[in-house]
């Protein structure tokens, strides 16, 4: 039995102790993402990012950018939207044991880029959700983000 959610099913791959939510781990999780990407690698770089930006929708309290990186290519801004995701929930397990970063992608198509990448843009900015997988894969659109930042942080050093 699971001592956060009381729930009865426990599995043995620890399926449930990725998933479940009720202590917080997700948050956490997902706040350790966006703390490494901004404290070690965006700010290395002297990007001047800016953690949780508000208000970059209009009339909208909502706060897309886990990490806005302003004049980050032709003087637009680039929000930074992260998310984790775990690939053996039931409605992605059998197209990720079949295809790399299927969830990932997946998740970031349908819970990221559906939903804001179009308002974001109208605001002059460029929207890049960095989606991970539980088991460490992440979404395609990051890879060229990750080299462009870690040739920065390179560069600075």
């Amino acid at each position: 039995m699971c001592v956060a959610c009381h729930k009865q099913i426990m599995d043995i791959h620890g399926h449930h102790a990725a998933v479940c939510s009720v202590s917080g781990d997700r948050v956490k999780r997902h706040n350790a993402l966006r703390d490494c990407f901004h404290h070690e690698f965006c700010s290395n770089a002297a990007w001047g990012p800016v953690k949780e930006k508000p208000f970059l929708l209009p009339f909208s309290s909502e706060r897309p950018a886990d990490i806005f990186v302003p004049n980050f290519s032709g003087g637009k801004g680039l929000v930074v939207d992260f998310a984790c995701t775990c690939p053996i929930q039931q409605k992605y397990v059998r197209p990720a044991s079949q295809t790399v970063s299927f969830t990932c992608n997946k998740y970031a198509q349908e819970a990221k880029y559906d939903i804001y990448e179009n308002r974001v843009k109208s605001e002059g900015h460029l929207y890049l959700p960095i989606v991970f997988e539980s088991f460490g894969v992440m979404s395609d659109d990051a890879v060229d983000f990750v080299k462009k930042m870690l040739q920065s942080v390179g560069r600075s050093a």
